[in-house]
């Protein structure tokens, strides 16, 4: 009987050692408009090693939960990274593409950079349409005019 309550104790304290360590969470106002998802509302993203989490919540209830690791996962429903970008922004991209939007990095290797006095812009052209990406210290705004898509974080 000591061996099983040991055994039941190890478990519930090893299971909360498990939990991702979160290393920087910050606010935002979140603007999401694509085929599958338009919503604009506060949203907390909390980065840790090797994970970004998004969340968004209205009346106490979570209404998106977009986590970012080895797949991506909206609202429990888990995506290869190149899966969740066809579904979610209509064209396969590159694995890294919605992390390098959260985490204010230039997209498509840096193509078409352009420095500004606040961060940078990049205007791409890509398969017969021109993506628009624009990154300052207050906000990060991707945009596929032709494809009806807006992502807009505006940092708090």
């Amino acid at each position: 009987m000591r061996y099983w309550l040991g055994m039941l104790l190890v478990l519930v304290l090893g299971g909360c050692g498990l939990k991702p360590t979160i290393e920087q969470s910050q606010s935002v106002h979140l603007t999401l408009r694509t085929p599958v998802l338009r919503l604009s509302d506060m949203a907390f993203v909390r980065q840790g090693v090797n994970f970004t989490n998004v969340q968004v919540f209205s009346a106490g209830q979570i209404v998106l939960d977009l986590r970012l690791d080895e797949n991506i996962c909206l609202n429990g429903s888990c995506y290869e990274k190149t899966a969740f970008n066809t579904h979610f922004f209509n064209d396969p991209h590159y694995p890294e593409f919605m992390e390098a939007i959260l985490h204010k990095q230039p997209i498509y290797d840096r193509q078409h950079l352009t420095l500004t006095s606040e961060g940078f812009t990049q205007e791409i052209p890509l398969r017969g349409r021109t993506l628009w990406y624009e990154v300052s210290q207050k906000q990060s705004l991707f945009r596929d005019q032709e494809r009806g898509i807006l992502v807009r974080l505006l940092w708090q």
